[in-house]
C-alpha cells in the first residue's frame, strides 16, 4: 500500500510546474465583443475571438445572439500532453505527511496520480501506458 501511495503521488511537483508555466492568456484584459454584425451574418465570439455564425438560429429560430451562453472557446483550457512524473526519492517527491486528493488509475503494472489541484486548471491529461494511449479527465 504504501508503494502504490508513493506511485500515486509522483505527479504532483512536476504537474504543479505545468499548471504554472501553462498560460492561455493573451496578456489583454480586454474581452472580445459577444455579438458582431457584419454584413448579413451575426456572429457571437468566445473568449479566445473566434467567431460563430449564429444567424441562422436568430433567423429561423427567434433566439437572440446576445442571450447565447459563450464558454470559453475551443482550446481554451490546456491539456497536459505527456506528463513527466516524479519517482520516490526524488528531489521534488512530495512530504509523506502532505495531504491532497488525487484520480489514481493503474494499467499496465503502472499506477499514476493526477492532482486534483492541476487537473481543475487543465481538465484533460494525454498520458501513455506502455503503448496505450489514454486520456485521464476531470
Amino acid at each position: 500500500m504504501k508503494k502504490l501511495w508513493y506511485m500515486l503521488t509522483t505527479a504532483v511537483l512536476v504537474w504543479g510546474w505545468l499548471a504554472c508555466s501553462s498560460s492561455t492568456s493573451s496578456g489583454e484584459d480586454v474581452p472580445p465583443a459577444p455579438v458582431v454584425q457584419q454584413e448579413n451574418k451575426i456572429y457571437i465570439v468566445d473568449k479566445t475571438g473566434k467567431r460563430w455564425d449564429v444567424t441562422h438560429a436568430e433567423e429561423r429560430y427567434g433566439m437572440k445572439a446576445s442571450q447565447f451562453q459563450f464558454g470559453l472557446g475551443p482550446n481554451a483550457i490546456p491539456p497536459i500532453n505527456n506528463p513527466k512524473f516524479v519517482q520516490a526519492g526524488d528531489l521534488d517527491f512530495p512530504d509523506p505527511n502532505e495531504t491532497f486528493l488525487v484520480i489514481g488509475t493503474r494499467m499496465r503494472g503502472e499506477a499514476r496520480a493526477y492532482p486534483l489541484f492541476i487537473m481543475k486548471t487543465h481538465e484533460i491529461v494525454n498520458d501513455v501506458f506502455e503503448d496505450k494511449h489514454v486520456a485521464i479527465g476531470y
